[in-house]
């Protein structure tokens, strides 16, 4: 799997690559052997219609500036899936799981020399 950053809608390389387009650097990367991309969308939404595009040549995953909110667009899209990051869902969780601090367990404590 490779991961793709776009930015500015274009893919973001530290080198001098000859391909400067999302579909045509996806498509060297494949030729090579991985056939799994991760777009990886910064600062702006992620970009249907090039996950689309892509997602007809293998699998593709949106990373990113992907919400928890874009995924009903994802298989519309074609796309294998969304990568979200805990911090989007840490208000949820804190909801529904209890404070730890008002939890006692039931395993004896350990002493400062166990591990």
């Amino acid at each position: 799997m490779v991961e793709v950053p776009i930015q500015g809608g274009r893919p973001v390389v530290e080198r001098e690559w000859p391909e400067t387009e999302t579909v045509a650097l996806a498509g060297s990367i494949r030729s090579v052997g991985p056939q799994e991309l991760v777009l990886s969308f910064r600062e702006t939404e992620p970009d249907w219609s090039t996950v689309r595009r892509l997602a007809a040549g293998g699998p593709i995953w949106v990373d990113g500036t992907f919400q928890r909110n874009h995924a009903p667009r994802l298989s519309d899209a074609g796309a294998s899936g969304g990568l979200f990051h805990i911090d989007e869902i840490l208000d949820e969780l804190r909801g529904s799981v209890p404070d730890p601090s008002t939890v006692r367990s039931s395993s004896p404590a350990l002493r400062d020399d166990e591990n």
